[in-house]
């Protein structure tokens, strides 16, 4: 058996980190730290009462080193900005599937059927000339298909005395037929008795309107006014109703049309000469901007 060399030893009382000095037969009381890597301790060491332990032996202690924790913050920050970013974006594509968003925006099926309606409702007819009705005094647009001229079933002594109609359904009830109307003539005496000037136009014109009601609308009908007053037609005064008939039985009779639009009006000509005159657009008329059409074409004279 060889002796061991003397030397510089891990202490064999098993002191963590302290070597001891073996002069080749016996351990001395010489002791110093080790230095580099030591082998893991078999008991935790004391805790030291003060800071840090005591640096090795030989060596100037140094200061731990401080971690500078700004970058790791900057970094864990735009970590988490782009968590976020991504999970919106996620979020985001995932969510867009036309039927919800904060801001839902009109489908261009949506779009084009508004815009549709809209230009259903301000159709109108093309004007190819003049309705001139020298009785009534007034004139206004003649208007092509499907409107024709008015024949000697309206234009006779008492009804009418010029105008177009367009037959919306023939026959129809107790009637020859139902139409869209543009008729023109001059009130009858009883309805314009005691005319003295523009101030009573608004009894005349409720007058004429009972008649054409009871003449070309006996029928049951819900009526909702739409406009009642004075107007001014070509620098004469007017007064015009507007209304609409809701007709109670057209569902169950079945007829082509459910509702109509009429307008009535009486201007005053001067000299206390009065003319009417009568427009009607049912519901299922095509061109439904027909009404105002000849309504704003009205010439006096």
């Amino acid at each position: 058996m060889s002796e061991t060399p003397s030397g510089w030893y891990d202490d064999p009382y098993g002191t963590p980190g302290l070597l001891r000095w073996w002069d080749g037969g016996q351990w001395t009381e010489e002791t110093e730290r080790a230095q580099g890597p030591q082998p893991a301790p078999l008991y935790d060491p004391p805790v030291p009462l003060y800071g840090q332990p005591e640096p090795p032996y030989g060596q100037v202690p140094v200061q731990p080193a401080r971690r500078n924790t700004l970058p790791w913050v900057l970094a864990g920050g735009a970590g988490l900005v782009a968590v976020v970013v991504a999970i919106v974006a996620v979020m985001f594509i995932a969510g867009d599937d036309g039927d919800g968003g904060s801001e839902p925006t009109a489908s261009p099926s949506v779009t084009a059927s508004a815009s549709a309606s809209a230009t259903a409702q301000v159709t109108r007819s093309a004007v190819i000339g003049t309705v001139t009705d020298g009785k009534a005094g007034i004139s206004y647009d003649r208007l092509g298909p499907p409107w024709t001229p008015a024949d000697s079933g309206w234009l006779r002594t008492d009804m009418f005395s010029g105008g177009q109609v367009s037959v919306v359904q023939e026959p129809f009830e107790q009637y020859e037929s139902f139409n869209a109307t543009s008729l023109s003539g001059v009130p009858r005496a009883a309805e314009s008795a005691g005319y003295t000037g523009p101030q009573n136009l608004s009894t005349v014109d409720r007058n004429v309107t009972a008649r054409i009601m009871h003449e070309n609308f006996d029928l049951a009908a819900d009526r909702t006014p739409i406009f009642s007053g004075a107007r001014a037609v070509d620098g004469h005064q007017a007064w015009l109703e507007r209304f609409r008939l809701d007709f109670t039985a057209a569902k169950t009779r079945h007829w082509k049309f459910s509702a109509d639009t009429v307008a009535i009006m009486v201007v005053d000509l001067g000299n206390r000469r009065l003319g009417e005159l009568w427009v009607s657009i049912p519901d299922t008329f095509a061109n439904q901007g027909d009404l105002d059409q000849v309504l704003d074409s009205v010439k006096v004279g």
